[in-house]
């Protein structure tokens, strides 16, 4: 079915799922927008985008950072895609991408990953470091900003 929004008297009206009513929270949760906070890749201003292994690597040691001197990371999500080089059963050659999630607690890899990580890293894989949670003085528990870099 077909949702339409409608301003009728200067009044903005949501379109609600069948017998929900509207109510100020629903309003107000419509409103909202999620802020993201910055947050960089080792002790550095790199936030994303293409990036040599060695720096990489180097980076990824030093863990994720908030931008905020500040600010301390407490936990994100770890993305690492892996291209490699397969053969099918009858002989014929593909790229195909292995991927590896871990949750991180604080701001550096877990000691699982971090034991092999480094050998891994090649040219054409992509890291996306995502779900970013950090602490603010001022604003307690906040969430960082994505990050995606691809190897070069």
């Amino acid at each position: 079915f077909l949702c339409f929004a409608a301003e009728t008297a200067g009044a903005q009206q949501m379109s609600l799922e069948p017998g929900q009513q509207q109510t100020e929270a629903t309003r107000d949760t419509a409103k909202k927008k999620k802020v993201f906070y910055p947050v960089v890749l080792g002790l550095s201003d790199r936030t994303g985008g293409a990036i040599s292994k060695q720096l990489f690597d180097s980076l990824l040691r030093q863990g994720v950072k908030s931008q905020d001197p500040a600010g301390q990371v407490t936990g994100f999500i770890f993305n690492y895609m892996e291209r490699n080089l397969y053969e099918d059963s009858i002989g014929n050659i593909m790229v195909l991408t292995d991927l590896l999630t871990e949750y991180c607690p604080g701001d550096t890899l877990t000691p699982a990953v971090s034991s092999t990580i480094y050998l891994r890293t090649k040219r054409g894989d992509t890291a996306y470091f995502d779900n970013i949670r950090m602490i603010l003085p001022e604003k307690g528990e906040v969430s960082g900003k994505g990050m995606k870099f691809v190897i070069e």
